[in-house]
């Protein structure tokens, strides 16, 4: 009894505003490539930024960081780059921050790093010169270094915070030779993004001193700094194997690192070298402190700004997106989401990024979309403020800041449902009038428990043992199944997002013996944590939730595959 009214008291206090802390941790969605840099990014209140340090593993390498930015309502997004250092998944362990005395922590997440992937190249340049037929005592592995080179060109050597550099590695041969990558350079204190990778390569025939070579352009990337001071741009490692003919090595030794060709023996043997490219530095420089808005977000290059939402007219607790498009020309993949001036009276979720960006151009080109999903509880007018982002146009040596245009939305005073309108969509009636009945049991449980405060303890006891029999009305999986029965059906991805956030709702309805869909995440998290759930365990559900916020209630592209995170909702809220 005394539980119960514990949980009604707690479900008050939350709701007239004491909000759980936010602290999340985004990686990857893919696999990274060993040595190749990646971005982790730590979202967190300000109020416990302070105590944040980057969890320590040895499967990763520091590079640089943090490069930080103010998200809005009083969020802050830490992000650090990091170097993968063991080929497999590997853990990135739960990141802690303190608040007000009490220890908050992000889920623990895999991180896949692959193997650097070896290029084969076998140049088909005929051998005129007889260069694949050693005289006597001619030195293979000069001959070898004299007739290929590996180069690194780029088109500049300094630019500002922001500013591309294109390098181009390069391999020169016209020998007959197979050359294998095997050290991919990482791209220290750089966001990359290829142009030309290594499973596709461009070769090209070049004369050169009157001779013939093969050229092969191995990798092509454009590299934007995110600080100023001098970086490095890597090596590029390569092995080289070159098959010569006998018929002129008659008494030279084999030396070490030359392997025999076993399946062509009698046609030669294959001698190896390894080469590298030389290492470039760029020298990066500050963006100028005078005149910087308070709106920069570390633009740079040339954009517009344009917001718009999806209805403009909703009812109360209806979801709508705001959409925020720059677009432009330059560093438009390190650009993060400008700050919102929300209305107090909606309720706004974590953004999602979509990027529809032309690779191939330098500067990069095309369209950065921030994707926000909000509602309002409330009916009446609202304003969504204008939006301000500041960009640096290097061209004129000046900060420019771009504004958007005011946006009115009008929420009627009826009460959207929403359980309702998605279970239409998925053409599950039936299981709309289940939902409804079950709803309203819950619903009675609850108005049956605050009563029975006022009775005595026998009946007290009474009801609480016919609430507790009733409390597991349903199993998980009878509350997923609508979702399970759509997970391999790719026309209907938003519908799985849509019936299986439902379906959590709907348990955790069951679970806490109380209607939830009209409670705030904030409050339904403190409410589990009441319930000595590990913190781990909750961030770990409401990560899901969000996936299933995002591919129902977004355009946003998911990663993810859906059939795990349909295992992985049911391992969770079993382990409840």
């Amino acid at each position: 009894m005394r539980k119960l009214l514990t949980i009604t008291i707690l479900l008050f206090t939350y709701t007239v505003g004491i909000a759980q802390p936010v602290f999340k941790v985004i990686t990857p969605a893919t696999p990274v490539p060993i040595g190749q840099p990646f971005t982790v990014q730590y979202i967190m209140d300000a109020a416990g930024a302070a105590t944040f340090a980057l969890p320590e593993t040895h499967a990763f390498s520091f590079v640089n960081g943090p490069d930080e930015y103010v998200t809005g309502n009083n969020l802050i997004n830490q992000v650090y780059t990091l170097v993968g250092r063991i080929e497999g998944k590997n853990i990135l362990p739960a990141a802690s921050i303190v608040i007000k005395g009490k220890t908050y922590y992000t889920t623990q997440n895999n991180i896949e790093i692959l193997p650097v992937e070896g290029l084969s190249l076998k140049p088909a340049i005929p051998d005129s010169n007889g260069l694949s037929a050693l005289l006597p005592g001619e030195d293979p592995y000069k001959k070898i270094k004299d007739h290929i080179e590996i180069k690194v060109e780029v088109n500049t050597r300094q630019c500002l915070v922001g500013q591309p550099v294109v390098a181009t590695y390069k391999i020169y041969s016209d020998l007959s030779s197979e050359s294998q990558i095997i050290k991919n350079p990482a791209f220290y204190g750089f966001a990359a993004v290829d142009i030309i990778n290594l499973d596709k390569p461009v070769t090209t025939t070049e004369t050169i001193k009157g001779k013939k070579v093969l050229v092969h352009t191995v990798r092509k990337v454009q590299l934007y700094p995110s600080q100023a001071g001098k970086y490095s741009i890597d090596p590029m490692e390569v092995l080289h194997r070159v098959t010569f003919s006998q018929s002129g090595v008659l008494h030279q030794t084999i030396k070490e690192g030359v392997t025999h060709d076993k399946p062509n023996n009698t046609k030669g043997i294959v001698y190896e070298s390894r080469m590298a490219s030389a290492p470039i530095v760029i020298n990066v420089l500050p963006l100028p402190e005078t005149n910087r808005p308070d709106t920069f977000t570390m633009a740079v290059g040339k954009f517009t700004l344009k917001a718009t939402v999806t209805k403009t007219t909703l009812a109360k607790n209806e979801t709508t997106q705001l959409n925020v498009e720059l677009t432009g020309k330059g560093n438009i993949i390190q650009i993060a989401p400008p700050v919102i001036d929300w209305p107090e009276s909606l309720e706004v979720f974590e953004p999602t990024i979509k990027d529809t960006i032309n690779k191939e151009q330098t500067p990069l080109n095309g369209t950065r979309t921030f994707i926000y999903s909000f509602l309002s509880p409330q009916a009446g007018g609202i304003t969504l403020p204008s939006i301000a982002l500041t960009y640096f146009d290097a061209d004129s040596n000046r900060y420019k800041t771009l504004h958007t245009q005011p946006i009115q939305i009008t929420v009627d005073d009826k009460e959207f449902v929403a359980e309702k309108q998605e279970l239409q969509q998925a053409g599950t009636v039936k299981a709309a009038s289940r939902s409804t009945w079950l709803f309203a049991t819950i619903l009675l449980v609850l108005v049956i428990a605050i009563a029975v405060m006022f009775l005595s303890n026998k009946k007290e006891k009474k009801v609480i043992a016919k609430q507790k029999a009733t409390a597991h009305l349903k199993t998980v999986d009878q509350f997923l199944a609508p979702a399970t029965t759509v997970v391999h059906d790719e026309q209907q991805a938003n519908s799985f997002y849509t019936l299986l956030r439902k379906g959590i709702y709907d348990y955790l309805a069951q679970y806490l013996q109380q209607p939830v869909s009209s409670t705030n995440k904030q409050n339904l998290q403190a409410l589990l944590l009441q319930k000595n759930i590990k913190p781990a365990q909750v961030d770990k559900l409401f990560g899901i939730i969000q996936q299933c916020e995002t591919g129902a209630f977004t355009t946003a592209a998911l990663q993810n595959n859906k059939e795990q995170l349909l295992q992985e909702t049911i391992d969770v809220l079993k382990a409840l």
